[in-house]
């Protein structure tokens, strides 16, 4: 069997200042996101997660070919870091655009840590993408991916550990809004738990920055987002991304991982999904027989409690956490074998 190697983790990547380069691409994206300050040093003191970012250029080597993947925002490359597989994030656009995609992102990455969040490493410099984020490979892949090479695996424990990464994101210091949970941004680690990855689409919420980062119209994907996302309001709102949607789509990720299905995956047309939504429609309860496995009543309540019409009256993160919490305790008391009698 062959030698996997070192395992590092963030702590164990030298801590160097961010090159040059580095500096000269981001500085104008970063200008304006600190409210427009007249030079980076003000920027500086705006982000300083950003500007303390590790350049990890130096240490990257065999970047593949082409990208092993990706999605509508950008493509994911793979290359070796001090021996390790890694990840490379390279950002799908031009321009302006590109640079306010790339550090609204980072601004999001930087500085989570979390058993249940992918990590990020720092950034390297790549070619003719400019700039890539950098992030350990998940051997495991996308998490219905793994379900289907696993089919023995438990969806409990996975289920719990999206809920944990979440509950990390809403309860920050200033908080944070994934803006797009669904099944394809579940990754699973070599421990098998779930962690959360593509933070594209993150906002912090409550904070005096959400004015200054939010963009009008609906990103994402309409089967995640909740129906008041497409309410005349919530269009032009500053807070269309928002913990509350995280949740609803929290209730669409128990769908797909019980499944194997996209939500309203009966449904083609974008429109209709969007009319369907919009009325309240939720999903139907699969039968048995439409499930990789048993869906219990427990899990089948919480989802259904996740995609309540009315925003505030859908869980908590925290409360997500303890229901299913409470739910994965209760399925290990009962696979336990009886105790003997003293």
């Amino acid at each position: 069997m062959d030698d996997p190697g070192p395992s590092y983790s963030t702590q164990d990547i030298p801590a160097t200042p961010s090159s040059q380069a580095v500096d000269t691409v981001l500085a104008p994206a970063l200008l304006e996101f600190a409210t427009r300050p007249t030079s980076l040093a003000l920027a500086a003191q705006a982000i300083p997660e950003v500007l303390t970012l590790k350049d990890l250029t130096a240490g990257i080597e065999n970047i593949s070919g082409n990208p092993v993947g990706g999605g509508a925002r950008g493509n994911v490359w793979t290359a070796l870091y001090i021996k390790e597989k890694v990840a490379l994030k390279t950002i799908r656009a031009s321009g302006r655009k590109w640079e306010k995609h790339f550090v609204r992102e980072l601004r999001a990455w930087t500085g989570l840590s979390h058993p249940n969040l992918l990590p990020l490493y720092g950034v390297c410099t790549h070619g003719l993408s400019g700039l890539a984020m950098v992030s350990p490979w998940m051997d495991f892949g996308r998490i219905l991916d793994y379900l289907n090479d696993h089919k023995e695996a438990r969806r409990d424990p996975l289920i719990l550990g999206i809920a944990k990464g979440l509950c990390y994101l809403h309860t920050l210091e200033d908080p944070i809004a994934h803006g797009d949970l669904r099944a394809a941004n579940v990754l699973v680690n070599a421990e098998h738990e779930a962690c959360l990855a593509d933070f594209g689409l993150a906002r912090f919420v409550f904070t005096s920055q959400d004015t200054s980062e939010s963009e009008s119209g609906t990103q994402g994907n309409e089967r995640w987002m909740p129906p008041e996302r497409f309410s005349d309001t919530e269009m032009t709102s500053a807070t269309s991304v928002t913990t509350v949607a995280d949740v609803y789509a929290f209730g669409m990720v128990i769908y797909e991982i019980y499944t194997g299905l996209k939500p309203f995956h009966h449904v083609r047309n974008h429109f209709i999904v969007v009319r369907m939504v919009s009325a309240g429609d939720i999903m139907q309860r699969p039968t048995l027989e439409g499930t990789d496995t048993e869906l219990w009543d427990g899990m089948w309540a919480l989802a259904e409690d996740c995609w309540k019409k009315e925003p505030h009256a859908r869980p908590t993160a925290e409360e997500l956490v303890a229901r299913v919490g409470v739910m994965v305790r209760d399925a290990v008391d009962q696979s336990l074998p009886p105790t003997k009698p003293q």
